[in-house]
C-alpha cells in the first residue's frame, strides 16, 4: 500500500505543531510586556497555522483515500485474522473487537 499521502499530510501537522509551540512562547512574551502589536501578531499567527492545519486534514482525508485501497487493506487483514482464529493471540484480538463494535452478545 502507499501511505505516502498520509505521510504528507502528518508531517504538515507536525510541522505545524511546531510553529505554533514558536508562536505561543512568542505570544507569552508579548503578554508579559502588554505589547499590543506582538498580540495583535501572534493571533493572527495563530490563526493562520489553524487553517494550514485544517487544510492538512482535510488533505489527509480526501485525497488520501483517493490514492490507497484502504478498505481492501482492511479486509484483507480482518481476513487473514479470520483465517488464523486457531491462535490465542489473535482470538483474543478478535474477541476485544466484536465486544468493543457490539458485534456480539456476551
Amino acid at each position: 500500500m502507499d501511505f505516502e499521502h498520509y505521510y504528507i499530510g502528518a508531517y504538515l501537522i507536525i510541522a505545524a505543531g511546531v510553529v505554533m509551540i514558536v508562536i505561543g512562547f512568542l505570544g507569552c512574551c508579548g503578554a508579559i510586556n502588554e505589547n499590543v502589536c506582538m498580540l495583535s501578531t501572534y493571533f493572527i499567527l495563530l490563526f493562520t497555522i489553524f487553517l494550514l492545519e485544517l487544510a492538512a486534514a482535510i488533505y489527509m482525508l480526501s485525497v488520501g483515500f483517493e490514492y490507497t485501497n484502504m478498505d481492501k487493506f482492511v479486509y484483507n487483514g480482518m481476513y487473514k485474522m479470520v483465517c488464523n482464529y486457531n491462535n490465542d493471540a489473535v482470538a483474543w484480538v478478535m474477541d476485544l473487537l466484536q465486544l468493543d463494535v457490539n458485534a456480539v452478545d456476551v
